[in-house]
């Protein structure tokens, strides 16, 4: 779609892993997504100015966390060639997927769903307990205080009612957890801290009845906020942003995406089943 000057708007998908950066908005003097991203889309000539271009995103995500479904948008009268920018981009950033947008599409407020995955150890967690209590979390509550931000003066005045559609929470082989949290859209740090909420109760430190003070800015004093752990003990994906869009996917650059984690999973496996070997002849012969 394209208005009368012939600029067209884009909306393109694109995966990173957040080991290496702080986080995805860009910050002064730190690493971060969003400025290789910037930096990628002038080199090849998309954009000469980020705000000229109307650039937007779905939503920040904090140091350590990965994306597969981040979705940018900006405005540009150049062809789009993904393998193009992709080019100007490191491995571990790569756009995959994009669409035609209407001029007044916006990333941030478009959006139907999103939908985060974050996986870590049972580590003899009640699974069944924490289901039950993944209840508390469905609909429409205030989750300032599970908000990074909580009561600060930043974040007093703004609104912090946040709806939540659906959390899975599944029990994969070999120990490995993985829960799913979809809503809306979330606060600063709010998926971390309602897993974090989740893990306590799995590990029997709260009780399913006490969530609700979570959602009482009476109690800010009173309860124990932590965030699930990234990077050591836990990750974070965000997994999709749900538009009404059909998406193109590009077939070069999701197959260097494969090729890339697939090269990755095969040395991280070596280096696991290294771990474990040695981890078993320490329980059973040393």
């Amino acid at each position: 779609m394209s208005n009368d000057s012939g600029v067209n708007r884009y909306a393109l998908k694109v995966f990173y892993l957040g080991d290496r950066y702080l986080g995805f908005q860009t910050q002064r003097n730190n690493r971060t997504v969003q400025e290789f991203i910037i930096n990628a889309l002038r080199k090849s000539g998309y954009i000469d100015d980020e705000k000229a271009a109307k650039f937007g995103y779905s939503g920040r995500t904090d140091r350590y966390v990965h994306s597969l479904g981040q979705v940018i948008a900006f405005n540009s009268v150049n062809k789009l060639i993904i393998p193009k920018i992709n080019s100007y981009l490191p491995e571990d950033i790569r756009f995959y997927a994009y669409a035609r947008v209407s001029p007044d599409f916006s990333p941030r407020y478009h959006a139907i769903y999103r939908h985060y995955k974050y996986l870590t150890w049972t580590n003899d967690l009640d699974i069944k307990i924490m289901k039950k209590a993944s209840k508390e979390f469905l609909g429409e509550h205030n989750f300032r205080l599970l908000s990074k931000r909580g009561l600060s003066n930043e974040s007093i005045n703004k609104n912090t009612v946040r709806k939540i559609f659906e959390i899975k929470i599944e029990q994969i082989k070999d120990g490995l957890l993985v829960i799913d949290v979809i809503g809306e859209s979330f606060l600063y740090e709010m998926v971390r801290r309602i897993v974090g909420v989740l893990l306590a109760v799995g590990r029997g430190e709260l009780n399913t009845h006490e969530i609700k003070n979570y959602f009482d800015l009476n109690m800010a004093n009173k309860i124990k906020i932590r965030r699930a752990p990234i990077k050591t003990g836990g990750d974070l994906i965000l997994f999709e942003c749900k538009y009404d869009i059909d998406f193109k996917y590009d077939e070069y650059s999701t197959k260097r995406i494969r090729n890339y984690l697939f090269d990755l999973f095969k040395d991280h496996y070596i280096k696991s089943q290294s771990i474990k070997t040695m981890f078993k002849a320490f329980n059973q012969k040393l």
